[in-house]
């Protein structure tokens, strides 16, 4: 059933990136297990890369043989900065593994059930919706003011 785009329901919904919907549902799907950044971007190159539009037309079983090294490259960055957000909001958690003196280790990401905790995260998650709310009634004030203004104007030369 279609909703009102004025509706409150649509007012207050979510824009969701579908990049983050797949990586969180990868991270989801197999909570018990870590993944590198590798793994993720494989599995979103094999499965994903046609629902995400990051491969045009690939078919998804040759899309890790047809995908050159600098195409790579940029779907990897995309996915680690998505990661990247996801853990600052405390969606993923991630850990090095390996790390001694000798070896820089592999980090690796997994889901995470925990509540963001970053003052900025929930500012960038929570409060947009009560800001757009407030600026609508900033909004209303100015057309009622504007309206006071024009009746106070109309009295005015009434009474010249």
């Amino acid at each position: 059933m279609p909703i009102d785009v004025d509706s409150e329901e649509w007012k207050e919904g979510r824009l969701l990136d579908p990049l983050e919907v797949h990586i969180t549902d990868l991270l989801r799907n197999n909570d018990e297990q870590a993944f590198t950044l590798e793994e993720i971007t494989n599995h979103i190159i094999e499965d994903e890369a046609d629902a995400l539009f990051l491969l045009d037309g690939i078919d998804e079983e040759q899309a890790l043989e047809e995908v050159d090294e600098e195409t790579y490259g940029l779907i990897k960055s995309r996915i680690a900065m998505k990661l990247e957000d996801l853990g600052w909001r405390n969606f993923i958690e991630w850990k090095v593994i390996g790390y001694d003196n000798a070896d820089v280790g592999t980090v690796y990401f997994t889901n995470s059930d925990k509540e963001p905790v970053s003052p900025l995260a929930k500012i960038q998650d929570v409060y947009p919706r009560k800001f757009s709310s407030i600026e609508e009634d900033i909004e209303n004030l100015a057309d009622d003011v504007e309206e006071l203004q024009y009746a106070v104007n109309n009295l005015r030369k009434e009474n010249y």
